[in-house]
């Protein structure tokens, strides 16, 4: 699959952090962070702070019309990310996804799509989830992606890994992986299988004005909040 990077503008602007803790979280527009929404082993099990960002992964969510971009970043001080998963409903396909756009790396092939449970390539993931994988292709610390798709978003799961750090395997998922996918701050916001509009267009505007900030502004917010 070919490498496709995200413009400039976009890379220094795609997510905006309201709260890395506080409950409820925002479906279209928040963060999770270790160690608050977030399990990670050592390297990753790095809480926000004065000194380093942390581990998070952000998202932000907008709605044109039937079509909905989802926009997440994967940050952490610790080893490079080799591959993600990110829950969507049973039964979705390649084809409802499309527009795909990657920053930091590409990724080694199209998206995987199917089940993914334990075993050698997923140490220490908690259970099964369906969804799709992205495979880096150069690995690092902070990895940007997002996509188009018909499917509204809800709360839901997602698993990350690296190779080893002092010879024990280096992932993370979040803490809600075996819960019920609810607005716990323990869970992500992933695509489900229907379709819903936003009423108020204002607020689909406003979260695309917000996504002019940047990555540093992220960072900053972080910092702010430990």
């Amino acid at each position: 699959m070919k490498k496709i990077y995200l413009t400039a503008a976009i890379v220094m602007g795609l997510f905006v952090v309201q709260s890395i803790s506080a409950l409820p979280l925002n479906l279209l527009n928040d963060t999770i962070a270790f160690d608050t929404g977030i399990h990670a082993t050592p390297n990753w099990n790095v809480i926000p702070g004065q000194d380093n960002s942390g581990t998070w992964l952000s998202w932000n969510i907008t709605q044109v019309n039937d079509v909905w971009r989802y926009e997440y970043l994967w940050h952490t001080d610790g080893r490079d990310l080799s591959h993600i998963i990110m829950q969507v409903s049973e039964g979705a396909g390649a084809n409802d996804f499309w527009n795909w756009q990657f920053q930091y790396s590409g990724i080694e092939d199209s998206p995987e799509i199917g089940w993914f449970g334990q075993g050698p390539g997923n140490p220490g993931i908690p259970g099964s989830v369906y969804g799709f994988k992205l495979d880096l292709e150069d690995d690092t610390p902070i990895f940007g992606f997002s996509f188009e798709t018909w499917r509204s978003p809800v709360w839901g799961d997602f698993y990350a890994k690296d190779g080893k750090y002092e010879g024990s395997d280096v992932y993370a998922y979040n803490l809600g992986f075996l819960d019920a996918d609810v607005n716990d701050g323990r869970h992500i916001a992933v695509p489900n299988g229907r379709l819903i509009r936003i009423a108020d267009g204002g607020l689909t505007v406003g979260l695309l004005g917000l996504a002019l900030l940047s990555v540093a502004f992220i960072r900053r917010r972080l910092v702010a909040r430990a």
